[in-house]
């Protein structure tokens, strides 16, 4: 958790994973074991049309308001605060 804070509040495996030093394994066993104990929770990936693949998942510190990236459409930054979904932005 003190990682993700570091990161500003949010975070990818990815950045996780440059900022701690540690295998992709070992940071996914970290976050899920904080998300099933409620410290963290994740933020489904939203596809942007810079990057190729499957979308990164945010991982955020539980209850703590956070900002994703929005839908490819334009709409733009879309906020929302734990168990939230960047789709029910759209609504």
């Amino acid at each position: 958790m003190e990682a993700i804070e570091a990161l500003g509040g949010n975070a990818t495996v990815d950045d996780l994973v440059s900022y701690m030093q540690i295998s992709r394994q070992a940071v996914g066993q970290q976050l899920n074991l904080c998300e099933r104990d409620g410290f963290i929770v994740r933020v489904p990936g939203v596809a942007d049309a810079k990057s190729k693949g499957r979308p990164k998942d945010l991982w955020a510190i539980k209850g703590q308001e956070m900002t994703v990236p929005g839908p490819v459409d334009g709409i733009g930054k879309a906020a929302f605060s734990e168990g939230g979904s960047p789709q029910n932005a759209l609504i």
